[in-house]
């Protein structure tokens, strides 16, 4: 029986009646049309009075794939001819409505199963397009449409259902919204984003210190900003740039690796939805002969407290206080911290891996442009208060006390008391679970 049934869906021939069968009452359409099929067997006899299971589905293609819109289910008996009439849609329902099939769609394809045996042993035996539309249920999605009672009123179809748009008054111009027709502007039509580029200054040999500011997202929320540079006047996001946040506001940008003796044209940039804006074009020569930097000077993100022998490194700390903190870490003794001068960094990476600390404060901090900031040792907070409070820099909270990075045992670490402008104390002894000042620093 196996090897026969395989042979009959090879040779089964099927076809769809033109007229459709189908009848408008006005009062309601029939959601149905007739079906006929001769049957033969391999052999090309007919195959008379048989009676046969069927699976008939309605199908349209979505995205390149076939999607079942609708199926269902028949028993038919062929007449003395091999022939079978069914009403598609007025069969047993497994899958769908008939009348939710949307007719303006695309195109609509039958396709026939058959198990010639009467069970439920389906094999596809046809799958072809309807080639004449049945234009009755085709207008079910059009016979809802909205009647205009007024001259000038406006019926759109939004996707979903009819919508009414009433008269524009006199000399009104009707415009395009996302896919919808409105009277006048589109509301609230975003537009590019306004920035500004900042002054650039040369770091070191390899590096400049620029920035911009997005005053305005234009109606739509800034998702990239930062700035385009290159050796070409004119540089946009599709040569180098950097990326520095999102959203409105100021931001700096580093730029790294850059080559001596050469022009380097920049500005700032923002994205929206709508598109990506500039700044105006500002450009740099990079010289080999850098830029003294000096104690006390505003440089990298805060304030220049010590600068090494090369003159082009040192430490910056941030121009005003984190907040207050304990040291945390109570009764850890927290192994690998120094007071030595080069040994914040690693301390507080060190404090970090412990836990929720006074580091975390400095470890965690985002300020002008950088994130590499770290709660300095106790040599470090030391060359704070001797090389730029006394000259009233740095915004140093007088009669208060400030942690360091630097552990003592597991119940104490070092800290530093500002008595006056010239006047300091690093010690320990009072308890990590104290609350003092928190001021952070970085390395350049």
């Amino acid at each position: 029986m196996k090897q026969f049934f395989n042979h009959f869906l090879l040779t089964v021939a099927l076809g769809c009646i033109a007229g459709m069968g189908i009848v408008d009452t006005h009062a309601q359409v029939p959601t149905r049309f007739n079906h006929q099929a001769v049957v033969r067997d391999t052999l090309g006899q007919l195959m008379a009075n048989r009676t046969l299971s069927l699976r008939i589905s309605l199908e349209q293609t979505v995205g390149g794939a076939s999607v079942v819109r609708y199926r269902e289910l028949h028993q038919v008996t062929t007449n003395a001819n091999g022939l079978f009439t069914l009403e598609v849609g007025g069969g047993t329902v497994e899958q769908g409505q008939m009348d939710s099939v949307n007719w303006s769609a695309g195109s609509v394809f039958l396709r026939t199963e058959v198990d010639p045996a009467g069970g439920q042993n389906y094999v596809l035996s046809s799958h072809r397009e309807l080639l004449s539309v049945p234009y009755a249920l085709y207008s079910l999605h059009a016979r809802n449409a909205p009647v205009s009672p007024q001259a000038g009123q406006i019926n759109y179809w939004n996707g979903t259902e009819w919508v009414t748009l009433p008269p524009g008054n006199s000399g009104s111009v009707l415009s395009m919204c996302n896919g919808v027709p409105v009277w006048g502007p589109c509301p609230n039509s975003p537009s590019l984003a306004t920035v500004s580029t900042l002054p650039v200054t040369q770091l070191t040999g390899f590096s400049a210190s620029t920035g911009g500011n997005v005053t305005s997202d234009g109606g739509s929320p800034v998702t990239h900003k930062g700035v385009a540079y290159s050796d070409f006047p004119n540089p946009s996001i599709s040569s180098s740039y950097t990326v520095d946040g999102s959203g409105t506001g100021s931001f700096v940008s580093i730029l790294n690796n850059l080559t001596v003796n050469t022009t380097y044209y920049l500005r700032a940039y923002a994205t929206n939805a709508v598109g990506t804006s500039y700044g105006s074009e500002k450009n740099i020569t990079i010289s080999t002969s850098l830029p003294a930097i000096s104690i006390g000077q505003t440089y990298g993100g805060g304030i220049v407290f010590f600068v090494d022998s090369t003159g082009q490194h040192g430490l910056i700390c941030a121009p005003f206080d984190q907040g207050f903190s304990s040291w945390g870490l109570n009764g850890i003794n927290v192994i690998g911290t120094s007071t030595a001068l080069g040994a914040g960094a690693n301390n507080t990476n060190v404090m970090v891996s412990y836990g929720v600390s006074a580091a975390t404060l400095c470890d965690t901090l985002v300020l002008n442009g950088y994130s590499d900031w770290y709660l300095p040792s106790a040599q470090e907070f030391g060359l704070i208060c001797s090389n730029i409070l006394p000259y009233n820099l740095g915004n140093m909270a007088i009669q208060e006390y400030y942690w360091t990075s630097s552990q003592y045992d597991i119940d104490n670490a070092w800290y530093c008391f500002i008595y006056h402008p010239h006047h300091y104390s690093l010690n320990y002894g009072n308890g990590k679970n104290n609350n003092y000042k928190i001021r952070a620093i970085r390395s350049f």
